[in-house]
């Protein structure tokens, strides 16, 4: 699973991925990349390869949308290159 945030949202991605891990009991790989706790981006890497590659391995992209007036342009980038990852690689 791959949580889609803004950074402002980081505790509530971290909260949805924390509760994903507990209630399959760890069955499923939670990519958050506020989070050091779950799957993310590794330091000295390419931030955007990172992204596309996990979510290319993604099975599910859950957008974390909490207002409307806000910048969601990565978010929504994000959402784009799920829609068909092996050509975005």
């Amino acid at each position: 699973m791959f949580i889609s945030h803004r950074h402002t949202d980081k505790r509530i991605a971290e909260a949805i991925a924390t509760f994903i891990k507990r209630t399959t009991a760890n069955q499923v790989v939670v990519f958050d990349s506020s989070s050091s706790s779950f799957e993310s981006p590794r330091m000295g890497k390419n931030v955007n390869t990172e992204l596309k590659e996990a979510l290319a391995r993604s099975d599910v992209v859950l957008l974390v949308y909490t207002a409307a007036g806000e910048d969601w342009q990565y978010c929504m980038w994000e959402c784009g290159v799920a829609t068909d990852p092996a050509t975005n690689i």
